[in-house]
């Protein structure tokens, strides 16, 4: 989840970091017709699909290859401030401080928990254990992070109040991290509270938008720079410059990076890969493979489900399609795709499997300490 701000962050960050490298410059390719997302309050990406609410109250999914956009439900989200997307839904949270969730498919939605109880939040993040289970995390203006269950909406206070300076939160390898108003970037655990800084203090001083690709943090600044950022070290790599000061909200998509810009336009980042100066690091991710498919499966209650599906024919043709019915009609429509490669079948075909089942959370390795900071302190 990204809540969509639009900020002016006052100081410029010095490029001669410790830790940084550069990068050449990458490039940013519009999708769907300009200025199409004007006016959007927040996003989320679903089933690799990108949800998005705007101030005149729609909800619309976009399709992440050809950006087409398209509506969903009534005019009933004008008040959105937060979009989660969790466990094959969506959740909202209204200006009110009241939670809801809503239905990827028709955009329906039934309000969960007691109104106005997170009528204080001011960032948050969804944490998913697996396809279907999860909680949402979020932090309010007293400085309390607090976990939510999305099934009934009840929540409880994690660890001590140490968070009232954050303003954006992602979630990456099961750890929350956060970045503060000074631009520190905070690793905590998301069970006990606990946190540790990381990279050096003020480092992301700059940043208006961020989003966690594949174990990554990408940030855009204000100065118009794009960087990944390493969690586990702090490390920061330029991956362009000068580009990127109008990203209104950064989105992770489709194995990719996406940006819905000052000018309401939505655009793919095709950023370049590092110089031949960068460290090397050949355990390192590659953060920027794109995937060529997607599938959406939504519940639509007695064991049936609509699924949505785009993929590259064996001609390279792009493809799209959808249909309703049990998990058998479903499998039976997908084997009958002409020119569907066998191995995106068969990825759609292990989702249709796992749609709607219960699995457990993954075990969690502990949290480890760090010398670069005592736990539970700022």
């Amino acid at each position: 989840m990204m809540n969509i701000q639009c900020v002016c962050i006052a100081g410029m960050l010095c490029l001669a970091l410790s830790g940084t490298a550069a990068a050449q410059s990458g490039s940013w390719r519009q999708l769907g017709r300009a200025g199409e997302w004007k006016g959007t309050l927040a996003a989320a990406v679903l089933n690799d699909w990108i949800y998005t609410v705007d101030d005149k109250g729609g909800l619309y999914r976009t399709h992440p290859h050809t950006g087409q956009r398209t509506p969903l439900g009534k005019l009933d989200f004008a008040n959105a401030r937060f979009l989660f997307a969790l466990g094959g839904s969506l959740y909202a949270i209204e200006t009110d401080g009241t939670l809801y969730r809503v239905s990827a498919g028709n955009g329906a939605r039934q309000q969960v928990g007691r109104s106005g109880d997170w009528s204080n939040a001011v960032a948050g993040a969804a944490w998913p254990f697996d396809a279907r289970d999860g909680m949402l995390l979020t932090v309010e203006s007293d400085g309390g992070l607090y976990s939510t269950r999305p099934a009934d909406g009840s929540r409880v206070r994690v660890g001590i109040s140490q968070f009232r300076n954050v303003r954006f939160m992602f979630m990456a390898n099961a750890l929350l991290y956060t970045v503060e108003s000074d631009g520190t970037l905070y690793e905590v655990d998301p069970v006990m509270g606990r946190r540790q800084m990381v990279g050096s203090a003020g480092d992301w001083r700059g940043a208006i938008a961020g989003a966690s690709l594949n174990g990554r943090i990408y940030t855009a600044e204000s100065h118009g720079d794009l960087f990944e950022t390493d969690p586990a070290t702090g490390e920061r790599t330029l991956l362009s410059k000068s580009q990127y000061g109008g990203a209104a909200s950064l989105l992770a998509a489709a194995g990719g990076l996406f940006a819905i810009g000052g000018d309401g336009s939505l655009y793919r980042i095709e950023p370049p890969v590092a110089s031949p100066s960068a460290p090397a690091n050949p355990a390192r991710p590659a953060p920027r493979v794109t995937s060529q498919s997607t599938m959406n499966i939504t519940p639509l209650g007695d064991d049936r489900f609509r699924a949505e599906i785009s993929y590259l024919d064996s001609q390279g043709v792009m493809r799209t399609g959808s249909t309703e019915g049990t998990r058998e009609e479903i499998r039976a429509w997908l084997n009958g795709l002409s020119g569907l490669p066998a191995a995106t079948l068969n990825n759609y075909l292990r989702a249709v499997e796992q749609a709607g089942r219960r699995r457990l959370p993954p075990r969690r390795a502990p949290f480890p300490r760090s010398p670069r900071q005592p736990m539970g302190q700022p």
